[in-house]
């Protein structure tokens, strides 16, 4: 656990009264989720230690009879949300299987694009890579949404 990041966190909590933590993550299809909690003593602590359970099966991830997975958030992304009616402090999170070793989902986008950027940088030495995104919907007879 990074004291000095969940540190941080608590004192945004405290400094501007937030009243919500958000955690957000991404399904297969791009589309935004998110699970909000109320504010109380040592949530940090307790969000990055635990995790928050989440029904996999809902956002596409799992099928039904093997859907628990955990949402941990990804600290280095706190950001005072402006469009809440109460204020909140909002966090991309690591998806998380529910093993005893807390395996990261092989599905996460966010995931992928790290594992990706490690391998990028560990084959040709970059020390910087920059991603874009992109639907490639030229691949697709028809498309609907």
């Amino acid at each position: 656990m990074d004291t000095q990041k969940i540190n941080k966190c608590n004192q945004m909590i405290r400094d501007l009264n937030i009243e919500v933590i958000d955690l957000k993550c991404l399904d297969l299809t791009g589309k935004l989720h998110h699970i909000s909690l109320p504010v109380h003593d040592n949530i940090m602590e307790k969000l990055m230690k635990e995790g928050v359970g989440f029904d996999g099966s809902s956002y596409g991830f799992r099928k039904v009879e093997n859907s628990d997975m955990i949402l941990v958030p990804d600290l280095d992304t706190a950001v005072v949300d402006q469009f809440r009616t109460a204020p909140a402090l909002s966090f991309y999170t690591h998806i998380l299987q529910t093993d005893e070793a807390r395996t990261p989902f092989d599905q996460d986008g966010r995931f992928l694009a790290k594992k990706a950027e490690k391998l990028l940088m560990d084959v040709t030495g970059a020390d910087q890579s920059l991603w874009g995104p992109e639907f490639e919907f030229y691949i697709f007879s028809k498309v609907k949404y």
